[in-house]
């Protein structure tokens, strides 16, 4: 055979199998932790496994150890228990719940044959901490019966500031918190800037038949970042607040299971059972 006949053949097929290569038809590992491609009959000589990895969200080395995984495949809600196997192409979704941290929901599948594993990272969390700031910027004192520093009465918009602060190395959590004053004769609205309003959670008791109360959504903090936020206190027409304890609780948001199996995020399931992870206020007089 003629010599550069032969090479010419070969640099046609190398040429060939690099257009292969750049259209995708040919494709190279791309280290996916997904399971492997079943059998030509469909069934997988590995059954399909799956495998959590949990690690601290502020600490991505560190791993965090699930003490149990709430967990629905192809809708159905199967227990707290990760199934041993599953079939070819399964999905769903689970929640990874450990103490102390924020639960949280993660998707996975369609599941290949052998091992997969689905990574999450959760936040440790513990009561954050809360600062007020009377009209003329001193933190008041945490007491509603009164204490050292309070906010003065006054008939006209009483203007605060709320300050939160994560503690180091975790997360407050998304937020839930009401704001209640036990006069509703002198109080009109209690006004946060820069926050959603919400409806005031279900498992919510006021502290008498006198109050009124409103919620709002406080974005997460996390590693001992802060922010403060405005609070307008407007007094009914021609009334003065005075004498008036401000009740202001906080409840951080996680996933949890609703009654039904369905998966959701937030402080309270359907029936108004409380389903938060965190719970934490500051309370003061204004006389």
């Amino acid at each position: 055979m003629n010599k550069n006949r032969k090479m010419n053949g070969l640099w046609f097929l190398v040429i060939g199998v690099v257009a292969l290569f750049a259209l995708g038809v040919i494709k190279l590992p791309q280290g996916s932790t997904a399971g492997t491609e079943p059998l030509p009959e469909g069934s997988c000589e590995l059954a399909p496994t799956l495998v959590n990895v949990t690690l601290n969200g502020v600490n991505p080395g560190s791993a965090v150890i699930g003490t149990s995984f709430p967990i629905r495949v192809n809708g159905a809600y199967q227990g707290t228990i990760i199934p041993s196997s599953f079939a070819y192409g399964d999905s769903g979704e689970l929640i990874v719940v450990a103490d102390d941290y924020i639960d949280k929901k993660v998707l996975f599948g369609p599941l290949g044959c052998g091992k997969n594993t689905v990574t999450v990272e959760l936040y440790a969390t513990d009561d954050s901490s809360i600062k007020v700031f009377n009209d003329v910027g001193t933190v008041v004192t945490d007491n509603i019966l009164g204490g050292i520093t309070n906010q003065s009465a006054s008939s006209t918009v009483i203007d605060q500031e709320i300050k939160f602060i994560a503690n180091s190395d975790q997360s407050s959590g998304d937020l839930v918190c009401v704001i209640e004053a036990t006069n509703t004769a002198e109080v009109s609205t209690m006004v946060i800037s820069g926050v959603t309003k919400v409806n005031v959670p279900k498992f919510y008791t006021v502290a008498g038949a006198g109050s009124v109360a409103e919620a709002y959504e406080i974005p997460a903090l996390i590693d001992g970042a802060s922010k403060i936020y405005n609070l307008k206190i407007t007094p009914e027409s021609g009334q003065t607040i005075d004498d008036t304890a401000i009740y202001f609780t906080c409840y951080s948001k996680e996933a949890f299971v609703q009654p039904d199996g369905t998966f959701s995020y937030g402080i309270e399931d359907s029936d108004g059972t409380a389903q938060y992870e965190d719970e934490f206020d500051y309370d003061w007089l204004i006389t």
